[in-house]
Order: structure tokens, then sequence, then C-alpha cells
């Protein structure tokens, strides 16, 4: 279940913290939902519960990430990129080599 709370920025405009459980112990996932120009109470409590569904169930689906999560991802990221000295794109060598491979080799072998 998503729980929300209203928050104010440094400008003034209001907005509702929307924080969705990620296990006991764990940091939440958290989300702002900005309210919109020019509706009621009740319309803003009927949407806001529409944004809390919305993120709850994008929450359990995996789609969002924590901070630090989001921060292992960059690092094995860039663990793999640093293993080859670069990104992972064959030179234009490479792919000579390969086409010449394939040349030589008959069809009735392949």
């Amino acid at each position: 279940m998503a729980s929300s709370r209203i928050r104010t920025t440094k400008d003034g405009r209001r907005y509702y913290e929307i924080k969705v459980s990620n296990g006991r112990g764990k940091t939440p996932y958290t989300e702002r939902w900005y309210i919109p120009e020019g509706l009621s109470q009740k319309s803003i409590e009927r949407e806001l519960h529409k944004a809390e569904a919305v993120f709850e169930t994008r929450c359990r689906n995996g789609e969002v990430t924590t901070r630090a999560e989001a921060r292992e991802i960059e690092e094995q990221r860039k663990q793999e990129e640093s293993k080859y000295n670069g990104p992972l794109v064959k030179t234009t060598y490479e792919k000579n080599i390969v086409n010449k491979v394939h040349c030589l080799i008959p069809e009735e072998a392949a």
C-alpha cells in the first residue's frame, strides 16, 4: 500500500510525496506527484489515488529503482566496459577478418 503526504518546494509549488515500501529495513521507493492547477480538493484526491496505484504497480513490476540500486547498476556497467578497454564495438579490421573467414568456409560445411 502506498502512502502520501503533501510537501512544498522552495519556490512554493505543492506536491505529494508518494512512498511504497521496499521491504523491512530497506529504503522505500519514492515519487513526487505535482498538483495540477485548477482542481478541487476531491479531484486532487481522486487523481492522487490513481497516481499512487500506478506507482505501486510500477514498483511491483520492477520498473522503479532506488538511487542506491541505480548506482550499483552504473558501477557494473562501467566494470564491464573496463574489461574490454572501451565500448563493445568491433573495429573495421575485425569485421573484415570475419567476412573473409565466412567467404573461405564452403556452404556445405556450415
